[in-house]
Formats: structure tokens, sequence, C-alpha cells
């Protein structure tokens, strides 16, 4: 069997390494603050907005408000891209509804075609023609 040794760390390495580390983190965490300060003042334009603009972008004022709100801390940019991105979601949602049912609204009209004004449909559209009739039959 195998054992492993593992060797003493002197006492000042180990502090020399725990400094490190706590450098690192206050670092890390003051850049985060000061680039969470930076959004902040760059969102005072953004309020400063009209509400068209904001509604062209996804957003509305009382979003931009509660972003502003946040803990000093928080990146607000991070409130507004979710809310943004939520409202996204919900417009392609609606909007890929609207296309389906334009879609199958087409697709009826050229079912309803009788056989006299086929002569200016496309291949594709006969086809189409053929296989929502034959849906609708089955």
């Amino acid at each position: 069997m195998l054992m492993k040794y593992h060797a003493p760390i002197p006492p000042g390495q180990r502090l020399l390494h725990t400094a490190g580390a706590i450098a690192g983190f206050l670092w890390s965490h003051t850049r985060e603050l000061c680039k969470a300060i930076k959004h902040r003042r760059d969102m005072a334009v953004l309020a400063n907005q009209d509400d068209r603009l904001l509604a062209d972008i996804g957003l509305t004022r009382s979003d931009v408000h509660q972003a502003i709100r946040q803990p000093l801390w928080h990146d607000p940019t991070e409130v507004l891209r979710r809310r943004a991105s939520a409202a996204q979601s919900g417009y392609l949602k609606c909007a890929v509804a609207h296309w389906q049912s334009a879609d199958e609204r087409n697709r009826r009209a050229l079912a309803k075609l009788d056989d006299s004004q086929l002569s200016n449909l496309s291949d594709l559209g006969r086809r189409v023609r053929y296989d929502t009739r034959q849906r609708a039959s089955a």
C-alpha cells in the first residue's frame, strides 16, 4: 500500500497563502462593486428616456426604478436584462402563435379552392392543399 506524506507547510508560507486568498477575494468584490456603480450611473441616463424608447427595448419605467432600488453592491443591469428577456419571450410566443394561426388560415383557404382555381398554384401550393384536405377528411 502506498502512503502519502504531506510535508508540513511553514507558518510564513501559510500566512502568505491566506493573505493572497483574502486579497483576491477583496479585489474581485471591489471590481464587481465598481462595475455596479458604473452601471448605476449609466442607468441614470436610461431613467431619463422617453417611455416609448423604453418600450422599444422591452422595459417600462417601473422596471428601471425597481432595478435602481437594488442594493448598491448588486448590478442593476442584471434585473433589466431579466425583465427585457422575459418581455421578449412573451412577445415571441405571441408572434409565433399569430404566425401559426395565419399559417392554418392559409391552409384552410387553399383547401377550399376548387379544381378550376388551381391553375395559378405552384406545386407546393397544390401539395399543401392536398395535405390539408387529407387531414380534414381523416
